[in-house]
């Protein structure tokens, strides 16, 4: 059965959403525009608020626990084939959840990478920080 590897992979998704939603805050605390290149001013994108980074840490914070309790129906129904066809249809729900939780930061993702391939990379980032110092 492919059970394990797809319990790893809802935790791993569950981690990229978790470290994802670390990230938010310090990027929401940024109350200004930023300046462009040409400079311009870029502002924020209000797509994604401080309201749905709380939102999805809740739904994420339930996820979690989900996780866990197949986890330990898993390993308390080791050898019950059906038990488990339970807790994988159960972890393929999840992981839906998971996704769909992933698809609400997409704006403001896309937002952050357009920022960035405005500023060019890290190097040249730093080059320009130094000059205006």
């Amino acid at each position: 059965m492919k059970l394990p590897s797809l319990f790893s992979r809802l935790i791993a998704m569950l981690a990229l959403l978790v470290a994802m939603m670390s990230f938010a805050p310090a990027v929401f605390a940024q109350n200004g525009a930023a300046p462009a290149q040409s400079g311009q001013t870029v502002s924020a994108s209000p797509a994604v608020g401080p309201g749905v980074v709380a939102e999805q840490r809740d739904k994420l914070d339930r996820y979690g626990a989900t996780a866990d309790q197949y986890q330990t129906q898993m390993r308390a129904n080791a050898h019950n084939d059906s038990a488990l066809v339970d807790v994988r249809g159960g972890l393929e729900e999840l992981s839906r959840d998971l996704i769909a939780s992933g698809v609400a930061f997409r704006p403001r993702l896309n937002t952050i990478n357009t920022r960035l391939d405005e500023i060019g990379p890290p190097a040249v980032r730093m080059n320009r920080l130094s000059r205006r110092r």
